[in-house]
């Protein structure tokens, strides 16, 4: 049990640390401290969450897990498709559909948002 707690947390911390972020900006609990908190789930989102490759190959989209939104899988031209398709982008809808196809990445997608708004309130709110 413990074990499956700790894999568990390793593996979706940024969540947690969002969450905590979020209440501590809502009751305006220690600045710094959201701010951290904030910006440590956003990093978390983009480079450690677990989420679908989503690259476009010959037989569709690729399946294979990836870590955050803009790594791609361990496919080698895989690697940083989705950095680029975020940055230079051709059809928007690739990139809808790569930033919002699946639950995960939904989730990941609007919690980095979050993340971001709740940095930014908190700044703008401490000044």
């Amino acid at each position: 049990m413990q074990k499956t707690v700790r894999r568990f947390l390793a593996r979706y911390w940024g969540y947690l640390a969002l969450v905590v972020a979020v209440v501590g900006a809502i009751e305006h609990l220690a600045t710094v401290a959201v701010l951290v908190l904030a910006g440590l789930a956003f990093l978390y989102l983009l480079v450690q969450a677990p989420l679908v490759c989503a690259a476009p190959g010959r037989e569709g989209p690729c399946r294979n897990n990836s870590h955050g939104i803009l790594l791609g899988c361990w496919i080698r031209q895989h690697k940083w498709q989705r950095a680029k398709r975020l940055f230079i982008s051709q059809r928007w809808s690739d990139l809808t559909r790569s930033l919002l196809g699946s639950a995960k990445d939904a989730l990941a997608t609007i919690s980095a948002l979050i993340a971001i708004a709740t940095f930014a309130a908190t700044a703008i709110g401490h000044l």
